[in-house]
């Protein structure tokens, strides 16, 4: 059986940028609310049949609780649950990836794909995208 860790993010229809009805985020802390939009809004955009996740840790990325030695910079085959709180409450599961590797460190990036407001938005998780699943909004609201 493989890791798992939840992280949780800002409430997003597709996670794929901002555009369509992911216009405007919810939740997603101070950040969110001070810049209109969080890392996470490329979480299940796919870039060269991978997917690049990011959520705000809160503090230092412990990988030995994962079972990662101290010197570890990441660690493989972790399911990766992402939950996100509704506007009318929650929190709920959006999607997950299966054995992706989570890295210790943020990672910085100039994937195109990932750029927004001129700004590169780097990463803590990857996975193949063929292992990412993103629930639809009335699958969400099943899973409760």
């Amino acid at each position: 059986m493989e890791t798992m860790v939840f992280l949780n993010t800002a409430w997003m229809e597709r996670y794929d940028g901002l555009s369509g009805n992911d216009k405007q985020i919810h939740g997603g802390g101070s950040y969110v609310k001070k810049h209109g939009y969080g890392h996470e809004i490329f979480n299940f955009r796919k870039i060269d049949n991978k997917v690049y996740g990011y959520a705000q840790p809160g503090g230092y990325n412990n990988l030995q609780r994962l079972g990662a030695s101290e010197k570890d910079e990441f660690i493989d085959n972790v399911l990766v649950v992402f939950t996100a709180t509704h506007k009318d409450g929650g929190p709920y599961i959006v999607g997950w990836y299966k054995s992706a590797r989570i890295f210790k460190d943020y990672q910085a990036t100039n994937l195109e794909k990932r750029k927004f407001r001129n700004e590169y938005i780097g990463y803590y998780v990857v996975a193949n995208a063929d292992n990412a699943t993103l629930l639809s909004i009335d699958e969400r609201f099943s899973f409760h």
